[in-house]
């Protein structure tokens, strides 16, 4: 997480246009410090700064869903829509190895 800190604040703009894509229907989770660690970024931002960890996730109540034949379409395109996002963490987890 300290990587992914360092990242936004060397490049604030390109970090705003990735989590474009992170939109409805996904839901940012994980768990956040209780103060803000850096008071000067704006809030969409400081809710993934502010994060000990995190992950991205879809919740529906609707059961039906998974038994319908547009359920592959659906899946399929929601992880392209994450992609940029999935490739920007991937390129962090290279500089942690």
């Amino acid at each position: 997480m300290d990587l992914l800190r360092q990242l936004i604040e060397q490049d604030i703009k390109a970090f705003e246009k990735l989590i474009y894509y992170y939109q409805s229907p996904f839901e940012l989770i994980g768990d956040s410090y209780k103060r803000s660690l850096n008071k000067a970024l704006p809030e969409h931002i400081a809710t993934w700064y502010n994060r000990k960890n995190l992950a991205i996730m879809v919740s529906s109540q609707q059961v039906e869903r998974l038994f319908n034949k547009q359920l592959v379409n659906e899946l399929t395109s929601t992880f392209q829509q994450l992609a940029p996002l999935y490739h920007y963490l991937q390129k962090i987890e290279t500089y942690n190895q």
